[in-house]
């Protein structure tokens, strides 16, 4: 007989990204939630790599957590938009390379007042719904010369009538999951 730990338990979230008492609350409308509506995503990049500066349109929370190497993000608020070059109504990303910004192209950009920060293994980030963000994985020196980091995304309150429909025609949604979880993420 082995006495090496289950995965379950050698890794576990902190006990305060943990979603129990959400999950709870949701009662029979859970697994529609977490099959269409949480997710967790892990990120394993070279370097040198990156996303582009773009916000997520479904109105999530995000926290992420760096579990190897390094990564770099620059924030910007949502009301940033203007600054950053782009007509809010009509993408959720930018053109624009907010690590190196092209100041006679995009001349408002020091006016957004975003914000950058460097992630180290066991630093955690979190973004409210719709910030812009940008990553960038830097020059490695950890084995295979890789960053690794950890996200998880769950909804904000359905802020409007609008993101409401747009969920509901997109995911084809129960409309009793919408309102349980309107409920939930009110209460919590």
């Amino acid at each position: 007989m082995s006495n090496s730990k289950t995965y379950d338990e050698t890794f576990s979230l902190p006990s305060t990204l943990s979603d129990d008492k959400f999950i709870t609350c949701l009662e029979e409308h859970a697994p529609a939630y977490i099959e269409g509506l949480y997710w967790t995503q892990i990120f394993i990049a070279s370097s040198e790599t990156g996303m582009e500066l773009h916000h997520d349109n479904l109105h999530s929370h995000v926290y992420g957590i760096q579990l190897q190497g390094k990564k770099e993000f620059i924030f910007c608020s949502p009301d940033s938009w203007k600054d950053i070059g782009v007509p809010f109504q009509e993408s959720e990303a930018s053109k624009m390379d907010a690590f190196h910004p092209d100041l006679k192209k995009f001349p408002n950009f020091e006016k957004a007042g975003c914000v950058s920060v460097t992630l180290n293994p066991g630093d955690l980030v979190y973004w409210p719904s719709m910030w812009w963000h940008q990553s960038f994985v830097p020059a490695q020196t950890t084995a295979g010369g890789l960053s690794v980091s950890l996200s998880g995304m769950h909804l904000d309150k359905l802020k409007s009538w609008e993101s409401r429909q747009n969920m509901l025609n997109m995911w084809r949604l129960d409309p009793a999951l919408v309102r349980r979880v309107e409920k939930c993420d009110g209460k919590l």
